[in-house]
C-alpha cells in the first residue's frame, strides 16, 4: 500500500468508479423523469365537449355517418389526437370506424353516450409522435432494463477503467523506480550509472539532470584520483631528493658543505609551495579564502608589485614595459592576493621569454572594471594545450617542468584568486609570437564577491 504505483492505481480507480457511479444515477433518474413525463403526456385525456361533439352527431345522423370525416378534422385541431391511434367500436365491440384494436395499446376509453344510452366506445392508442423507440440493448445483454444496463456498463467500466489506472501508473513510476535504483547504485560508487530519458516531460528533466549529475560526480571523482596521483609525484620527487642527499650526507659522500646545506633547503621550499598552494585552493573550492579587501589605486600599486621584475628582466637581457592607463583606477581588492596573481603570470613571462624579448605590463580601465594584461614574446602555447593552462598540474610544454621551478599549480591558484574577487582570467596565445593573459577585476564593492575565512 505504500507504493507510489498502487496509490496512484487507487486513486485513478476511486476517480473513475465515483465518476460511473454518479453519471448512472444521473441517467437513472433522468430517464425514470422521462418516461414519468412519457405516461403524463400518454394520459391526457380528450376534453368533454368532444365526447358532446360525438354524441350530437349521432343524435343528428342517428347513426355514425359521417364520423370518418368528423374525427379527420378532430386530429388536425384536437393536440390529443393528434397523429393518435384510435378506434371507434360499438357497444358490442364492433369496429365502426379507425384502426382494429389490436394493432395500438388502448392509452384512453371514451363512452359515447346519447339519451343515456351507450352507442359507442372511442378507444384512443399512443401518440405516434412522442413514441420513443423501446429500450433495446445489446444482443448479449436482452431482456435487461435500463437501469439494469446502465449498472451493468457501470460495472464493466469501472473495471476496465482500474485496469488502465494500474497500468497508467505503472508506466508512470517505472522511469521514478529506475531513478531511486541508479541513484541507489550512485550511493555505492557506480558513478558509471545512467538512466533512461523516459515518461513525461517532467519525469524526463528528471532524468536528463540526474544523468548530469551523475557525470559532473563521475569527473569529479576522476579529478579527485588525478589530483591525489599528481600531488602523490609532486611530492615525490622532492622527498626522494631530500632523502638522497641527506643519506648521502650521513654516509660522508658528500661533504656537509653551505652549498649541500642550500640545496636542501631549496627542496624544502619546493615542498612549501606546493602545499601552499594546494591550501589555498582547497580554500578556494570551500569558497573560504580570506581577503582583506580595501580601495586602493590600481596605477599606484602596480608601480610597487612589478619593481622587483625590472631588475630580473635586465639581468636576462629582456624588455620590460608598463602601459598605465589614461584615467583613475581605484578598485576593491585584497592586494596582497593581487600580488601573488601578477607575480605569478610575470614569473611565467621571463621564465618562457627569451632574451632580447618583451613583456608588457598593460592596465586599461573602464567604468565597471580594470584590465590587467601580462603579454610576452615567448615561445607560445599550442592550441590543444591552452584550454588548459589553468588546470591543476598541466604541464602540456614539457619545458614547464619543475626544474625550472614551477610546481604546476601556479595558474591554478591564481584563477582562483580572481575569482574570489569576482572577477576573470583569460589567455591568449600564438605559437611563435607569445602569450598574454587578462585579468578583469571589478571596480565597484558591490560587484566584488567576498569570501570569508
Amino acid at each position: 500500500m505504500n507504493r507510489l504505483w498502487v496509490r496512484m492505481s487507487l486513486a485513478f480507480a476511486a476517480v473513475i468508479v465515483i465518476g460511473f457511479f454518479v453519471i448512472t444515477v444521473v441517467g437513472v433518474l433522468l430517464i425514470r423523469a422521462s418516461l414519468e413525463q412519457s405516461d403524463e403526456l400518454r394520459q391526457e385525456i380528450l376534453p368533454a365537449s368532444f365526447e358532446v361533439a360525438l354524441g350530437d352527431l349521432y343524435q343528428t345522423y342517428g347513426n355514425w355517418q359521417g364520423v370518418g370525416d368528423f374525427l379527420a378534422i378532430a386530429q388536425d385541431t384536437i393536440p390529443p389526437l393528434r397523429e393518435a391511434q384510435y378506434a371507434l367500436v360499438s357497444p358490442e365491440g364492433n369496429l365502426i370506424y379507425g384502426q382494429s384494436t389490436t394493432t395500438f395499446d388502448v392509452l384512453q376509453t371514451l363512452p359515447i353516450t346519447v339519451d343515456g344510452q351507450t352507442q359507442a366506445v372511442l378507444l384512443v392508442g399512443p401518440n405516434q409522435a412522442r413514441q420513443t423507440a423501446p429500450f433495446q440493448p445489446f444482443p448479449f445483454v436482452r431482456g435487461v432494463g435500463i437501469e439494469e444496463f446502465m449498472l451493468l456498463t457501470t460495472f464493466v467500466g469501472g473495471v476496465m477503467g482500474v485496469l488502465f489506472g494500474i497500468l497508467m501508473s505503472r508506466s508512470l513510476t517505472t522511469p521514478l523506480e529506475d531513478l531511486a535504483l541508479a541513484t541507489h547504485a550512485i550511493g555505492k560508487g557506480e558513478l558509471e550509472r545512467r538512466v533512461k530519458a523516459t515518461g513525461t516531460s517532467e519525469i524526463r528533466l528528471l532524468a536528463d539532470s540526474f544523468n548530469r549529475m551523475a557525470d559532473a560526480l563521475q569527473n569529479a571523482e576522476k579529478l579527485r584520483r588525478n589530483l591525489v596521483a599528481d600531488v602523490a609525484h609532486e611530492l615525490r620527487t622532492p622527498i626522494n631528493a631530500l632523502q638522497t642527499n641527506l643519506y648521502a650526507l650521513v654516509d660522508d659522500t658528500y661533504p656537509l658543505t653551505k652549498q649541500e646545506i642550500a640545496g636542501l633547503y631549496e627542496q624544502t621550499r619546493m615542498l612549501s609551495r606546493l602545499v601552499n598552494d594546494l591550501h589555498e585552493l582547497s580554500q578556494a573550492d570551500a569558497k573560504q579564502l580570506p581577503l582583506q579587501q580595501q580601495k586602493i589605486d590600481m596605477s599606484s600599486a602596480l608601480e610597487d608589485m612589478v619593481t622587483p621584475f625590472y631588475m630580473v628582466a635586465e639581468t636576462k637581457n629582456i624588455q620590460f614595459d608598463l602601459v598605465k592607463a589614461d584615467r583613475p583606477t581605484p578598485v576593491m581588492i585584497d592586494a596582497a592576493r593581487i600580488n601573488q596573481v601578477l607575480h605569478n603570470l610575470l614569473n611565467n613571462a621571463l621564465r618562457h621569454t627569451p632574451e632580447g624579448g618583451t613583456i608588457t605590463l598593460k592596465l586599461a580601465a573602464d567604468d565597471d572594471s580594470v584590465r590587467i594584461t601580462v603579454a610576452d614574446t615567448g615561445d607560445g602555447i599550442r592550441p590543444e594545450h591552452l584550454p588548459h593552462i589553468f588546470e591543476r598540474f598541466y604541464r602540456g610544454d614539457p619545458g614547464r617542468s619543475r626544474d625550472m621551478g614551477g610546481t604546476g599549480l601556479g595558474l591554478a591558484v591564481a584563477k582562483a584568486l580572481v575569482e574570489a574577487h569576482g572577477g576573470t582570467i583569460t589567455a591568449e596565445s600564438e605559437v611563435g609570437k607569445g602569450t598574454a593573459v587578462t585579468v578583469c577585476l571589478p571596480r565597484h564593492a558591490g560587484q566584488v564577491v567576498s569570501v570569508a575565512a
